[in-house]
């Protein structure tokens, strides 16, 4: 992707519409092969030490990563989606200088369990709302193998009240009746397409109802300069993180 002013400007007025950006092509599929196999060559015996950032899922009797936090800190490969054009693209569509959080590997089952609805920003407690996640599909996704979908336009609404969840590396989601009546826009992604997403918008995955396609996604948490720790909304995210915990105990 070529990066010009008008392109910056035509982007984000599409972001501060929808909440959200689909840059095609972004990541090149040569960097996503050379990291998957290098994920995929990752031996158990040297998760010992990171079990508690990972989550494990299991399919057909076998245990499956779910959901593997700070992934690059482990595989130093990882490291190079960590670049200049996704920090440009945020800094623009934030209208701020940005920084880099923490990376996040996302893997759905064929059979894995659906995402609930939720906000990014009731995790990440920032005030003002400047932040965004850089979704990056590591294979082809879509509704049918558990794609990721956003109620476009929902980053304008307030940061809603979440209650605990019991599924396993989302402890918080939005049980709110008129989500249900609401349209979920799912796009269709390539490997090496990226979704710039306002920390904001209310987002779910179904479930994955493919019968062999898992469903494989970076998503890295960006924020702006200018935005804070709000300690009110972390007050309730870590009440909420505590209950999930204990839920999960239970089943």
């Amino acid at each position: 992707m070529q990066i010009t002013s008008k392109s910056i400007n035509i982007s984000r007025k599409k972001f501060d519409r929808n909440g959200i950006l689909v840059v095609k092509n972004l990541v090149p599929k040569n960097i996503i092969k050379d990291c998957l196999k290098d994920l995929k060559n990752f031996k158990k015996y040297n998760l010992a030490k990171s079990k508690k950032h990972i989550v494990f899922d299991r399919y057909k009797s076998h245990n499956y990563i779910k959901y593997f936090q700070y992934l690059n800190f482990y595989l130093n490969s990882f490291n190079v989606f960590l670049n200049s054009k996704i920090l440009e693209i945020s800094s623009q569509l934030l209208s701020d200088k940005t920084y880099f959080l923490n990376m996040n590997y996302h893997n759905k089952i064929p059979g894995g369990s659906e995402t609930p609805p939720h906000q990014d920003n009731f995790y990440w407690c920032r005030k003002p709302k400047k932040a965004l996640t850089a979704y990056i599909a590591l294979n082809p996704q879509s509704y049918k193998n558990g794609g990721i979908s956003y109620l476009l336009k929902s980053h304008k609404l307030k940061t809603f009240d979440h209650k605990s969840s019991n599924v396993k590396a989302f402890s918080s989601y939005i049980d709110d009746k008129f989500l249900k009546k609401k349209f979920f826009f799912t796009p269709v992604l390539s490997a090496g397409d990226v979704v710039f997403h306002h920390c904001n918008i209310i987002h779910k995955a179904s479930r994955n109802n493919h019968t062999s396609k898992e469903r494989k996604a970076l998503a890295l948490a960006i924020y702006a300069y200018n935005s804070k720790l709000d300690k009110e909304f972390l007050k309730k995210y870590s009440k909420n993180k505590n209950t999930h915990k204990k839920l999960l105990q239970q089943l």
